[in-house]
């Protein structure tokens, strides 16, 4: 079974503040795993994924966003990261 090497999250477009990525897993034997589509609100800091790791369920009154880590999946960590490198959103830790 081939073991995982990385994590590949590239962004296909940014609109109206919303940050569209596509995110997929590499693995040893230079195969691509299952994409993922992940977003974040540039204005807002909302997040969204729709992998099976986004721990997110609805309840009224929570809105999944930069400063809820524990909901985060790998790919909005990496898509988060991405979005401060480039200077977009800041976090204060």
């Amino acid at each position: 079974m081939p073991k995982r090497v990385g994590l590949h999250c590239e962004r296909t477009s940014l609109q109206n503040g919303l940050a569209f990525y596509d995110c997929a897993s590499t693995y040893d034997d230079d195969s691509i795993g299952e994409a993922y589509f992940s977003y974040i609100d540039l204005h807002t800091g909302a997040v969204h994924c729709d992998c099976p790791g986004f721990k997110f369920k609805p309840r009224e009154g929570v809105i999944p966003d930069i400063g809820t880590p524990k909901l985060h999946c790998i790919h909005l960590e990496r898509v988060i990261a991405d979005c401060i490198e480039k200077g977009e959103i800041e976090i204060e830790l």
